[in-house]
């Protein structure tokens, strides 16, 4: 702010000093806020020349604490206003735009130097002038799918040479079609292969699903399906083929036989026996997928992820995952792993800490700079034409983190090769009122300011669906108005208003007296 001061003073004095015998308009603008410096009088053109002395004297100084109310009043409303914030990207408004709403939405860049409530962040007109904004999460209409059971009913049930059964189910309403058939049983610990076919007499049977599996492996890993989906379409009927429908299993009693002679056990045989057990199907159920009216939801997209770091340790058994993600929002994690069929439990943490920031404390790890996110489990199955992947770890609420360290609890299995993390999250938009005649620039990255309130905040959040101008953010770059000793200060930033206000109550102290003090020279030169 001072060499600011010191140009426009010296441009002021060499102006006046140029020639004095003139008393011109003379008119100064500060060129970045865009508001009048001074207006220094005029003389009528054959006007008798002013008196020098002391009258001279004393209207100039007159006239020179007025360019210095313009003077301080414009490098106020910069300092207060933009110092703090040493970043800045133009905002580019369509030339072709109507005056009304833009929006633009917040890229990584925008992320990883402003808060969570992006209280430190701005929006400037090229006259200087704060911008009310918002900034909300970017939401789309999309269909939603909701499944609608198909009523049905049991028509004939056989029992087949090849350990098959054969179910043929009829449909009690028209003009349905089922894309889901879900087999209901109470058993454990199995696998079934079943095939489902439609057909409008009972008669020319259609493949709708061949040989989809449907398990239970319960009593080893939480793992289940029993859903089948097959092709959609207009049938009356509609046949299940359930395979390896009685099956073999070893019971767990197991008989002891011993053979004594004299008192002394001289042979002792066990005995285990199979027990045949038949597949039991409690309920099978036809699923149709119907679109309903479209709803509003929050727009997502995939995050760039950076610094991505596997580390197993082996004293803990576990999988270590480090990444950055440079305070993106994140609303899930996905893992990638070359391997198949496993079931590992994991815990999500984050940190707004940088990696060798986080981690080095005398050598030793500062755990507590690590905060807790989720815990979840990932799992991969493939088994034969069966495909199951649950790897996306999905938080309770969008989190804003620098960094996210994911544990993969390994216990005594081999370590997950992992090859990638992907993460995915809401896009943010940032709203105000434009007029296609200004030029506009963000400004953010400050240190202890205060959030902004704006009174228009309620009305931009109800503009869901209105039309809006989409602008384009400029490269990012270095405010030439940033003061690094002001950023650093615990202080936080006052408003411009109110710096204009106590700026103006002093200088017009100030011109008061010397108002009083030019009149009472006067009147003694009288």
């Amino acid at each position: 702010m001072k060499s600011r001061l010191d140009e426009i003073l010296t441009g002021l004095l060499s102006i006046t000093n140029s020639n004095p015998s003139r008393n011109d308009a003379i008119e100064l603008w500060s060129q970045d806020a865009l508001v009048p410096v001074a207006f220094i009088g005029h003389r009528r053109e054959g006007a008798p020349a002013p008196v020098y002395g002391e009258a001279n004297f004393l209207r100039r100084l007159l006239w020179s604490a007025v360019a210095a109310l313009g003077i301080v009043t414009a490098a106020t409303a910069i300092s207060a206003d933009s110092v703090r914030f040493p970043m800045m990207r133009t905002i580019g408004v369509p030339t072709n735009a109507a005056a009304g709403i833009a929006l633009f939405k917040l890229d990584e860049d925008i992320f990883a130097k402003t808060d969570d409530a992006y209280a430190n962040m701005r929006i400037f007109d090229s006259r200087g002038h704060e911008v009310p904004f918002l900034v909300r999460v970017a939401k789309h209409t999309r269909p939603v799918v909701t499944e609608f059971a198909v009523p049905m009913a049991t028509i004939s049930f056989e029992k087949q040479h090849d350990n098959r059964i054969e179910i043929v189910t009829e449909s009690r309403s028209n003009d349905v079609s089922p894309s889901v058939v879900v087999v209901v049983t109470d058993r454990k610990d199995y696998e079934k292969q079943v095939t489902v076919s439609g057909s409008k007499d009972c008669a020319i049977w259609e493949i709708l699903a061949l040989n989809t599996p449907i398990f239970d492996y319960s009593r080893q890993i939480n793992l289940r399906n029993n859903r089948i989906e097959i092709s959609p379409g207009h049938y009356r009927y509609y046949k299940l083929e359930i395979g390896n429908f009685s099956e073999s299993h070893q019971s767990p009693l197991v008989s002891i036989v011993r053979e004594t002679n004299a008192g002394l056990i001289t042979k002792e045989t066990e005995e285990s026996t199979f027990v045949n057990e038949e597949f039991k199907v409690d309920d099978i159920k036809f699923l149709e997928k119907r679109e309903s009216v479209a709803e509003t939801e929050n727009e997502s997209q995939f995050h760039p992820v950076h610094d991505l770091i596997v580390t197993n340790d082996s004293e803990k058994q576990d999988t270590i995952i480090s990444i950055d993600v440079r305070r993106s929002p994140v609303a899930s994690l996905t893992v990638f792993a070359r391997d198949a069929n496993f079931n590992r439990s994991v815990d999500v943490c984050g940190t707004d800490r940088l990696e060798e920031e986080a981690t080095r404390n005398q050598g030793r790890t500062r755990i507590e700079e690590w905060h807790r996110v989720v815990s979840s489990v990932i799992s991969k199955v493939e088994l034969g034409e069966f495909r199951q992947d649950r790897t996306t770890i999905r938080f309770d609420k969008t989190r804003r983190y620098r960094r996210y360290r994911i544990i993969v609890r390994n216990m005594d299995s081999p370590p997950l090769n992992i090859y990638g993390v992907k993460a995915e999250g809401e896009v943010h938009e940032a709203l105000f009122f434009c007029n296609p005649k200004h030029q506009y620039k963000l400004l953010y990255g400050a240190k202890s300011v205060d959030a902004p309130r704006y009174d228009i905040s309620d009305v931009l959040d109800k503009t869901v669906g209105v039309g809006s101008e989409p602008c384009a953010l400029g490269d990012e770059e270095q405010n030439p108005h940033f003061n690094s000793a002001l950023a650093e200060s615990d202080q936080t930033i006052v408003r411009g208003r109110s710096l204009l206000v106590g700026a103006i109550l002093l200088m017009v102290g100030t011109l008061v007296w010397l108002i009083i003090a030019a009149v009472r020279g006067l009147n003694r030169m009288a």
